[in-house]
Order: structure tokens, then C-alpha cells, then sequence
């Protein structure tokens, strides 16, 4: 406050002012002209000294002095149309509102505007730069620049056009003067160097003649060079290629060589396995028969003593003192009534171990060379059985739910021992699977939400048969699933997987059975495995 301050006002008729405001002080009289527009802070303020000069004065006055056509263009936004118009008629001058989109033109010292400065004017923008036109044979310099108001508000622009038609004019004298001054020096010196040249010429021929040779044998050498070259790329590609296509040949065989040596030990281990299980099958199942054999006669024994003691209370309810002693030391009420009890439970206990006898029997016939003529339900429910520590309850996760959905299906023709295999595979892929997801989970999620294996089987149509195993575990990402029958492939840590499982499940079922064997999988979703059997055999590769 009570400084001065200086710059452009814009009124809504479009008339801008050049406006000064000065503040009036008491010591003003004081003031001599070099300091009127230093500090003006001193003195009492008494009021505001305001001058203005309109735009239109100051254009006029340029145009005066420079001798340059001026237009003012100021945009639409800041007028009154209305009140712009009445200005234009008060002064007497033609006014057109829609003469351009965003602009108008408030001042002009040119009375009719080339068309091409109207169409500048039309696409005016702070990226207009200069340019030049030619009406009527005149030479024009357009240039524009915007003007703003005191808050530094852009209001239109200022554009002027400057008439160099005789700086033109002189500038192409001054380029035909040099230009003819150059052709004539030229010609002298071209007439000079001719003669000089002729001499040259000469001596250039003969150093052509000799160059000619010179290049006719070089050009022969280098296309000897080239066909040599050519030649010799050509070998290096067969040679390159041929040591290609061996090592790949090589590493596809070094390849084959592992995965065939790691299927052997793995089919050895398993035979082994197989002849291990069926012999600790055999022994054991043999004192089996002979208890589970003996238990019905000891069943009947049992009661008959029983029968024989209740008589005996019966017909002597009052035995000398002696059988009462002994009654009382062996607890015979209580050994009456849980001496069937113990055989039942011993009689349950048989049948148990006979049953998980006759499962690892069913199993373990990895050694077979022969197709069998079997039912495949018999083959998925011993491998169960194999798994079931696995899959009953512990304290840390709850049991895994096994859901089987059996069709009835025809006997199928297979290699038992191998198509068991592919079962185990596939059922402890999917265990491991769900104890990983039950292993991040509290034991309340697990319950509420439990691991759970279907299986179910099906007849596609006369001639095939499918098994489905699917889990509700935590699924498989693309990338993995498509190389999840890869050998030597294996999500797992190290020590926990050998990656050649699926792998041998898959030649298994493809190569040897002559099957077909999916997997479908998502994250969070859970895997399937589909295999699909034909009812019989015929010329599968036995290998």
C-alpha cells in the first residue's frame, strides 16, 4: 500500500488503458523529479494521483514512429458484447462480433486486413510464431505477441505487420550483383584452370590406364576371394550345424539315458519293494490264520464253560467256601461277562490284520510281466489302505476326508503292481498337497474347512474306463501344470521329491497301458488328475 503501480486495465467494452496510480503525500511538493519514483513510503498519505492513456492512443503512436501497421485483438471473454457494440457506434466504427471465434478486434491501423493475417488471427495462441505474406506485391512481416493486464492476465494479442517490400527488393539486387560478380569470376577462373587441367587430363589418363589393370586384377582376385569366402561360410554352416544337431542329439540321449537309468532304479525299488511287502505279507499272514483260524473254537469253548459255570450256580447257589474263594479272587462275575467281549475284540483285531495283509498282497505285485484281467476298485482301495496313517486323524490337523464315488466298472486289463503305483503317486501327491495348506492354517480353519480326496470312476462308453482324483488343496499355477509329467520335475524341497513320480505314472498309463492321463489345475482350486483306460489290451507296447 502506497506505492505506485502501473499496468493495463481491461473494461467489458473492450477499450484496455495503460493506467498509472500514484499516491499522494505531503512532502509531493518536495519531491524532485529523480526521486518521484523512488521510495514514496515518506510523508503523510493524503490520496491517489490516477493517469491513463487509452491502448488505442499508444498503437497509434507506435505505428507513428515505427512505421508499423498495428492490430489489437483482445478475447472475447473479458468484453460485454453488448456494451463493446454501443462503444462502436459511439465512436463511429463498424463493428462485427462474430467476425472471429475467440477474438475481436477492439483497434486497427490498416483499413483492411489481409486474409491471411485473418486467418492467423483465428488461430491465434502464445505458439504463433512470425511469418511473411505478399499481397498486391507487398512484402509484409507478421509478428504477434500478447499483452496482459495488471495481474498478468493474458487479454488478447498485439499483432504488426511490418512492410519490408524494399529490404526485399534490395536483398535480391544485392544476391543478382553478387551472383553475376561470381559468374564472372568463375568464368576466368574456369578458362585458367582448363588449360591447366588439359596438362592434367594427360597425365590422369595414363594413371587411368594403369588403374583400369590394376582394378581388372583386383576384381578377379576379390571374386576368387568371394567364392572362396562363400565357399568356405557354407562349410562352416553345414559343420556348425551338423555339431548342432549331434549335440542336441547327444544331450536328448544323455537326457533319455538319465530318466530310462532313474525309472530302472525306481521300477528296481519298487519291485524290490513289491517282493519285500508280499514275503513280510506272507510270514505275517500265516500265524494270522492260525490265531484268526483258532479264535471260533475258542469262541465256542468260551461258551460253553460259560454255559456250564451258569448252570452250576444255578442248580448250586451255595458252593462250599473254598469255590467261593475263588470266585471272589478271579472275579468271576466280571470275567463272565468280558471273556466275550476279548474274543470279539480279538476276532475284530484278525480280521483287521487279514484284511491289510490281503491290501499289501494286492499291492505289492510290481514284479508281474503279464496283463491281468482285475478290478481296478480292488487296486485304489489297497492303495488306501497303504496311506491311511496318513490320511486318519493327528493332533495337529484333523483327518483327511476320502470320498469315493465307484461306478460299477468291468474287469479292466492292466499290469496291477504298476497301475497301484500310479495310484500311490497321485494320492500322496494329492496328501502332501493338503497337509502343506493345513500346515498354514490354525487347527479351528482345519476343521472347518478339511482336506478332502474324491475319487470316482466311471464307463466312458464300451470300450474305456476313467478314474478321477481330485483334491480340494491349495492348485497349481500354469506354468507348473504343463510340466508336471516333465521327468525329474518337482515342486518340492530338496530330499522330499525326486521329480520322476508323475513322470512314470505317465509312462505308465500312456506308453504301457496305452491310456490317457490330464491333470486340470488353479490356484486355490485344487488339482484333478484324469485317467482314462481301455478295457483291454491290445498290442501295447509290454516293455
Amino acid at each position: 500500500m502506497g506505492h505506485p503501480s502501473a499496468g493495463l486495465e481491461q473494461g467489458p467494452t473492450g477499450n484496455p488503458v495503460l493506467r498509472l496510480v500514484y499516491p499522494w503525500r505531503s512532502n509531493f511538493a518536495e519531491t524532485s523529479v529523480v526521486n518521484l519514483f523512488a521510495d514514496s513510503s515518506t510523508g503523510e498519505l493524503l490520496g491517489y494521483l490516477e493517469l491513463g492513456i487509452e491502448f488505442e492512443d499508444i498503437a497509434r503512436r507506435v505505428h507513428d514512429v515505427l512505421d508499423v501497421e498495428l492490430i489489437v485483438a483482445v478475447d472475447k471473454a473479458y468484453l460485454n458484447q453488448q456494451r463493446w457494440a454501443a462503444r462502436n457506434q459511439k465512436l463511429g466504427r463498424q463493428s462485427d462480433w462474430d467476425e472471429f471465434t475467440d477474438h475481436v478486434i477492439i483497434d486497427q491501423t490498416i483499413s483492411d486486413i489481409p486474409v491471411k493475417v485473418s486467418d492467423a488471427i483465428e488461430h491465434l495462441d502464445s505458439e504463433t510464431k512470425g511469418f511473411r505474406i505478399n499481397d498486391n506485391g507487398q512484402t509484409h512481416q507478421i509478428t504477434s505477441f500478447p499483452f496482459n493486464d495488471i495481474n498478468g492476465q493474458e487479454l488478447g494479442y498485439v499483432i504488426a505487420l511490418k512492410d519490408i517490400s524494399a529490404d526485399v527488393q534490395q536483398a535480391r539486387q544485392s544476391i543478382i550483383q553478387a551472383l553475376v560478380l561470381s559468374i564472372g569470376i568463375g568464368t576466368g577462373l574456369v578458362v585458367g584452370f582448363y588449360l591447366f587441367l588439359g596438362k592434367v587430363e594427360r597425365s590422369l589418363n595414363e594413371r587411368r590406364i594403369k588403374l583400369a589393370l590394376a582394378t581388372d586384377a583386383l576384381a578377379t582376385s576379390k571374386a576368387q576371394l568371394e567364392d572362396y569366402s562363400r565357399t568356405l561360410e557354407q562349410k562352416v554352416v553345414a559343420r556348425t550345424q551338423e555339431i548342432q544337431a549331434k549335440n542336441q542329439a547327444l544331450e536328448q540321449t544323455l537326457q533319455e539315458l538319465k530318466t530310462t537309468q532313474t525309472q530302472l532304479v525306481q521300477t528296481e525299488k519298487m519291485s524290490s519293494i513289491g517282493q519285500l511287502v508280499a514275503g513280510v505279507a506272507h510270514e505275517i499272514n500265516n500265524p494270522v490264520n492260525f490265531i484268526h483260524g483258532n479264535l471260533k473254537p475258542i469262541q465256542s469253548y468260551a461258551q460253553d464253560l460259560l454255559r456250564f459255570i451258569y448252570l452250576y450256580q444255578t442248580h448250586y447257589p451255595r458252593p462250599v467256601s473254598e469255590v467261593m474263594a475263588v470266585a471272589d479272587e478271579i472275579d468271576l462275575e466280571f470275567l463272565q461277562s468280558d471273556l466275550p467281549k476279548i474274543i470279539d475284540s480279538m476276532t475284530m483285531g484278525t480280521e483287521r490284520i487279514r484284511q491289510i495283509v490281503s491290501s499289501l498282497k494286492n499291492f505289492s505285485r510290481m514284479d508281474e510281466a503279464e496283463f491281468k484281467t482285475v478290478d481296478i476298485h480292488e487296486g485304489i482301495d489297497s492303495t488306501l489302505m497303504i496311506l491311511q496313517h496318513r490320511l486318519k486323524y493327528r493332533p495337529e490337523s484333523p483327518a483327511i476326508n476320502v470320498i469315493r464315488d465307484y461306478a460299477q466298472l468291468p474287469t479292466v486289463d492292466c499290469y496291477p503292481g504298476q497301475l497301484n503305483q500310479v495310484f500311490m503317486n497321485i494320492l500322496a501327491n494329492a496328501i502332501d498337497a493338503l497337509e502343506e495348506v493345513q500346515a498354514k492354517r490354525t487347527f479351528q480353519e482345519n476343521k472347518e474347512n478339511p482336506g478332502e480326496i474324491t475319487i470316482r470312476t466311471s464307463v466312458l462308453n464300451s470300450e474305456w474306463v476313467q478314474v478321477e482324483i481330485a483334491d480340494n488343496g491349495s492348485g497349481m499355477v500354469d506354468a507348473v501344470r504343463q510340466k508336471i509329467f516333465d521327468p525329474f520335475f518337482t515342486t518340492k524341497s530338496v530330499g522330499k521329491g525326486t521329480g520322476i513320480g508323475m513322470s512314470i505314472s505317465y509312462q505308465i498309463i500312456v506308453e504301457k497301458h496305452a491310456g490317457k492321463l490330464k491333470c486340470f489345475s488353479s490356484p486355490n482350486e485344487g488339482t484333478e488328475f484324469i485317467i482314462q483306460l481301455p478295457l483291454r489290451q491290445h498290442g501295447v507296447n509290454r516293455r
